[in-house]
């Protein structure tokens, strides 16, 4: 099998049930990590909702924070029968372990660069990645970058369908997918600059698309959102954005849970 993507592979000493061992030493921090992977997507998703919300017609009061978890949810079960990755909510997280004589090479195969660098804390073990299509790195010989494509050819090579459990052990991390904490999602809303940047898109995104007669395709608007990011339009999204940002609130849990909406029912009774 010719590799065509990037390997993010550890080498490792000892066998395979040494690294399961130590793998498992692992779980704790990457359930961790995929709470905090969560969090700061509910608070993404929750702040942009309220905000559009809010400069929309200066409403509020939805829980933005439920509906953002179930947005999240159905995004992961999209992912598994598309068998796609979404990096925002993607919490999955397997190694391949696969035996080298003294040695163990480990194939991560994450969505998230730092949970891999994880695996690098493992006590004897070494960045043992390769990829194809760019130089080396400058501290990697020849003969070892070289090395790398044979062993990486190798492994590859015992699935011919490229199927991970078909070339070594699978060990997957049983990532979380709780809803995190009301205190959690706050700790990782965007800053005020942040979110402003993002409402002046869909600000500027939504006039565009209103002064459209019967609408825009599905291509014109992925243009125009490209268009969007180009440097042309870089100081009109600025601008908005600075328009924008005072009339955002600091976001608090009543904001985003929609408490602050008062009810009848809530007020003090009237004296009599």
């Amino acid at each position: 099998m010719t590799i065509s993507r990037s390997i993010y592979g550890v080498r490792i000493p000892g066998t395979i049930g040494d690294v399961i061992h130590q793998l498992d030493g692992l779980r704790p921090l990457m359930m961790r990590r995929s709470s905090e992977k969560i969090a700061r997507a509910i608070a993404r998703l929750a702040s942009e909702a309220h905000d559009i919300d809010h400069l929309s017609n200066g409403k509020n009061g939805a829980d933005y924070v439920s509906e953002a978890y179930q947005r999240i949810l159905e995004r992961q079960r999209r992912m598994d029968i598309d068998q796609t990755r979404d990096p925002m909510v993607d919490t999955s997280f397997d190694v391949v372990l696969r035996g080298e004589g003294h040695v163990v090479i480990m194939l991560s195969f994450t969505e998230h660069m730092e949970w891999f660098e994880e695996l690098l804390s493992l006590p004897g073990a070494e960045d043992y990645s390769f990829w194809t299509g760019s130089t080396r790195p400058s501290d990697i010989s020849e003969e070892d970058w070289e090395q790398r494509r044979k062993t990486y050819s190798r492994i590859l090579a015992r699935d011919p369908h490229g199927r991970a459990a078909g070339i070594g052990v699978t060990h997957s991390f049983q990532t979380s997918l709780e809803r995190p904490s009301i205190d959690a999602i706050i700790e990782n809303i965007p800053s005020l600059s942040d979110r402003a940047d993002v409402a002046a898109f869909q600000v500027i995104f939504s006039r565009w698309l209103g002064s459209k007669e019967g609408g825009a395709t599905h291509s014109e608007r992925l243009a125009f959102m490209a268009d969007l990011t180009s440097p042309d339009m870089q100081d009109t999204v600025a601008r908005v954005a600075r328009d924008i940002r005072p009339l955002l609130p600091e976001l608090s849990p009543h904001l985003l849970t929609g408490e602050a909406q008062i009810k009848i029912d809530d007020l003090p009774a009237p004296e009599i």
